[in-house]
């Protein structure tokens, strides 16, 4: 025995200082460890793996695991940090863009009922988002500055899938350009939409892919004041797929892209069936 660490322990005990309370102590540590630990397992994001070679994950039942954020730069394991368990048959992430041809003050009212979900920025029921639109795009309340209007939830909606296409996962990107393109979306707002949507889809060997614009429209209306002159709506639904099947009707896309004329609004969004 080392004599210094003998004396030292010599000296403690006639202090009046004892190792019990040291025991305690790692007793007490050890069970918050344990207890902060069954705690990450119960709430720690569940489901599929969110891409190929990555960590497997799962979520509470009505949930699934995807990417929820902009990967925009980001690294795979900033993107996989940033994934979580998203609800099933909601709507995740439309947006809205608003491009008026001067500064203009707007008031924008959702029709429908958005639950389990998010807003932002944020509006009391009934009123809606008050803001002002700039050309460029940009969104202002209360001296803030933002790109779009944001919600994600659940609304009751359901889509007929008639028409629609098998996207193999290293096409995923492309296929997005290119539709995207064709329903009228500009490179800033086809960005938005795929490096949202690109991991989420791509941790799939291949998907279904279905735009029902017409249909979404229909069913998530909104008051806007004043009244735009152009509306471009983009909304996908997706399940995932293996290469090689097929699908029964073909979706083609629009030949042109629409105008944009006058106060304009663009929306796009998605959904995992």
């Amino acid at each position: 025995m080392n004599p210094k660490t003998s004396g030292a322990k010599q000296t403690k005990q006639k202090r009046g200082i004892r190792p019990l309370p040291i025991v305690v102590g790692i007793i007490v540590t050890a069970g918050l460890v344990a207890a902060a630990a069954a705690a990450y397992v119960v709430l720690s994001p569940k489901g599929d793996s969110p891409s190929p070679g990555k960590r497997s994950h799962s979520c509470p039942p009505g949930y699934y695991w995807g990417y929820g954020g902009n990967p925009s730069g980001m690294s795979e394991e900033e993107i996989e940090e940033a994934s979580r368990c998203l609800p099933e048959n909601a709507t995740v992430k439309p947006v809205l863009y608003f491009y008026p041809a001067s500064t203009t003050e707007m008031t924008v009212t959702p029709r429908f009922k958005i639950n389990d979900g998010l807003i932002y920025p944020a509006f009391n029921d009934g009123e809606g988002w008050i803001f002002k639109a700039q050309p460029d795009g940009k969104l202002s309340f209360n001296d803030q500055l933002y790109n779009y209007l944001f919600w994600e939830g659940k609304t009751g909606a359901t889509y007929s899938t008639k028409e629609g296409n098998i996207v193999p996962r290293e096409e995923t990107v492309s296929f997005f350009e290119k539709a995207l393109s064709a329903y009228g979306l500009t490179s800033a707002e086809k960005q938005d939409f795929i490096t949202y949507w690109g991991n989420e889809l791509r941790q799939n060997e291949a998907n279904e892919i279905y735009f029902v614009n017409d249909q979404y429209e229909r069913m998530h209306q909104y008051d806007v004041t004043p009244r735009p002159d152009t509306k471009i709506t983009v909304f996908m639904v997706y399940r995932p797929a293996k290469k090689g099947d097929a699908m029964s009707k073909i979706q083609a896309f629009p030949a042109n892209p629409p105008l944009r004329t006058g106060l304009t609004v663009v929306e796009w969004g998605g959904r995992k069936l």
